[in-house]
């Protein structure tokens, strides 16, 4: 199983795995509530910061941590790259005042902002509608009680991903880095420490990086801002088209 510290939002080849930090905010609220925090950062593009909290925050609270916290991942990252950050209860994100559920930290001007102005700035480029993205996920199951994802996709190849599983009844989050070729892809063996996964309900995903952070000759094909993929899976991320799927299953 990999953890991360400073962390998302998601995700790709060079991303690195740290041990996840526990922290208290006593000094943002009156009662006690814990976060957990996550960081993951791309080789390029932009970077992901996600605060999971243990209880309800009001919107001020929200706004006051990601700001604290989003500053402390731009120091982390050199300043070198945007960073999306995110508060979620539950996996559900949590709104600021302005009614929006993202801050960013923008590197162009070294400022923190609500997700209303920074995409103002940075509008979603039109899309051009020429790749309708398809994608098909099945699970296997090996007799050692172990689980892969393969996947098959009309992306192009050289295009990377990750795949997310996990289960919050059992604490357990896994993913892996994947590169598509020829249309397919195939996950490592998950499984809980090499035993048998436990039944139950798994969440499994599969995210792409933004383009930027995409091989040259995958920008080509998608766009240089993701403005070519089309369709239900995908998503604005940061101002970029970027590919996300999720689904559920229960592991019997």
């Amino acid at each position: 199983m990999k953890s991360v510290i400073y962390v998302q939002l998601v995700l790709l080849l060079a991303m690195a795995a740290i041990s996840a930090q526990v922290r208290t905010a006593l000094s943002e609220s009156p009662a006690n509530f814990f976060y957990t925090i996550e960081f993951q950062k791309p080789a390029d593009g932009a970077a992901d910061l996600r605060i999971h909290f243990s209880s309800l925050v009001s919107p001020d609270q929200v706004q006051s941590i990601l700001n604290q916290e989003l500053r402390q991942a731009a120091a982390f990252s050199g300043r070198r790259t945007d960073i999306m950050g995110v508060a979620l209860l539950n996996e559900a994100r949590l709104p600021l005042p302005d009614g929006t559920k993202f801050m960013v930290y923008n590197s162009a001007n070294d400022r923190i902002e609500s997700g209303k102005p920074y995409a103002a700035a940075r509008p979603l480029p039109a899309s051009t509608g020429t790749i309708g993205v398809a994608l098909d996920i099945s699970m296997q199951v090996d007799p050692k009680g172990q689980l892969r994802m393969v996947g098959k996709t009309n992306l192009p190849s050289g295009m990377a991903g990750v795949l997310e599983l996990k289960n919050p009844a059992l604490s357990f989050y896994d993913c892996d880095s994947v590169v598509i070729s020829r249309g397919e892809f195939v996950s490592k063996w998950f499984s809980a420490h090499y035993r048998p996964l436990p039944r139950g309900a798994y969440t499994f995903s599969f995210l792409t990086p933004p383009p930027g952070a995409q091989p040259q000759k995958v920008q080509a094909v998608i766009g240089r801002n993701g403005e070519n993929l089309s369709g239900p899976y995908v998503i604005d991320r940061l101002a970029d088209n970027i590919v996300k799927y999720e689904n559920t299953f229960e592991l019997k």
